[in-house]
């Protein structure tokens, strides 16, 4: 949601710390976001 911004306002900090979570969990889709995100960011000059 934060990611994309979708029902929320796009907050890709706030997106990072929810990915993270889940990624902790053992949750592989939120493994790949977080990085698609972090690609992102660097892309993006915000790393």
């Amino acid at each position: 949601m934060y990611h994309y911004g979708r029902g929320v306002p796009e907050d890709r900090a706030e997106a990072e710390k929810w990915y993270e979570k889940a990624a902790a969990q053992g949750h592989r889709l939120a493994k790949y976001n977080l990085s698609c995100l972090r690609h992102e960011n660097s892309r993006r000059g915000l790393a």
